[in-house]
């Protein structure tokens, strides 16, 4: 004869409970080892990367001798595909050993009205469509002056490794 547990009791209540509860740690445990064995990332050489608005930035952009300035678009999967790009490229270029220094900086949203006015002051044609792309810009000044510019960082069809190649194109 097969007994039910009777819900007035103690074994009653927990042992529904408990089961779920046992797999939640499972998995917890699970994942915390399995972590144990992957490479954290050296922070001593990761470059710093500073966030904000084009109304924030532009002061220390425009002082850095040389920029790499990442701009992102909200919501757009190929803007977080450039944007890892271009800070996976600053980690590169910053560890190369090159005594060349370089700030990077990243504007979050360039649809912002902040992000096209300081765009605009640029006046370079292959800007012309800053604002409306989604895919994540990334821009090379030097001394405040744009010298070059990429438009398509985060599209799936470029190659991932462009950044890295344009920015010692642009400074070898």
């Amino acid at each position: 004869m097969e007994s039910v547990p009777d819900p007035k009791t103690l074994r009653g209540r927990w042992v529904p409970l408990s089961t779920p509860l046992v797999l939640a740690l499972v998995v917890c445990g699970f994942s915390l080892w399995h972590r144990e064995g992957e490479p954290t990332p050296d922070r001593a050489n990761l470059p710093q990367v500073d966030v904000g608005t084009a109304t924030d930035l532009a002061p220390a952009i425009s002082r850095s001798p040389r920029a790499g300035v990442f701009v992102g678009g909200p919501g757009s999967v190929h803007s977080v595909m450039g944007r890892k790009r271009f800070v996976d490229a600053a980690a590169e270029i910053a560890s190369d050993g090159r005594p060349n220094r370089i700030a990077f900086f990243v504007i979050e949203n360039e649809t912002e009205e902040d992000s096209r006015v300081w765009a605009a002051r640029f006046q370079d044609d292959r800007l012309g469509s800053f604002g409306y792309l989604g895919c994540g810009w990334v821009l090379w000044l030097e001394n405040g002056q744009l010298r070059d510019v990429e438009p398509y960082t985060g599209n799936p069809d470029r190659p991932s490794r462009e950044v890295v190649e344009r920015t010692r194109a642009v400074w070898p």
